[in-house]
């Protein structure tokens, strides 16, 4: 994990606790992973790194967002936080940009099965077409080569 450290407002002036927010390592590598979206307790926060250590306030916190497109929800997680204790959190971005990602407190298995099925059909129906067209331009050659 980062050694980052991110201060989020009010958690100066009152009792606080610590999450740490972690990129699940089994999840699917992207290019622009930096600066993920995220709302905590309504405050807007970009994580800087696949890991990093937030000081918030001690209490109720609900954190949403990740990477999610086409009117996907954000992924969300509700938890109290005690005063001076730490939380891990993961988030494991969906292999489908779709599909929203989850925020859990242990890594949990890939919930990206639709999306996986999805892939596996598109790449199945383009191995039919091209299949299909191969053998209906050979048959098409074979009947001009007769005609001649």
């Amino acid at each position: 994990m980062s050694t980052d450290v991110v201060v989020l407002p009010g958690a100066d002036r009152v009792p606080h606790g610590f999450i740490d927010l972690v990129m699940d390592p089994r999840s699917f590598p992207r290019l622009l992973f930096r600066g993920v979206p995220f709302r905590i307790n309504g405050w807007p926060f970009h994580m800087p790194d696949p890991g990093v250590r937030l000081v918030a306030p001690a209490g109720p916190i609900w954190i949403s967002g990740g990477l999610g497109y086409m009117g996907a929800t954000p992924a969300r997680i509700d938890f109290y936080l005690p005063p001076g204790q730490a939380v891990r959190l993961y988030y494991r971005p969906s292999n489908a940009d779709w599909l929203r990602g989850t925020l859990s407190f242990t890594l949990t298995k890939s919930h990206n099965s639709g999306a996986k099925a999805l892939v596996i059909g598109v790449l199945a129906f383009m191995l039919t077409a091209g299949l299909s067209i191969a053998v209906v331009l050979g048959f098409f050659l074979w009947f001009t080569s007769q005609l001649r």
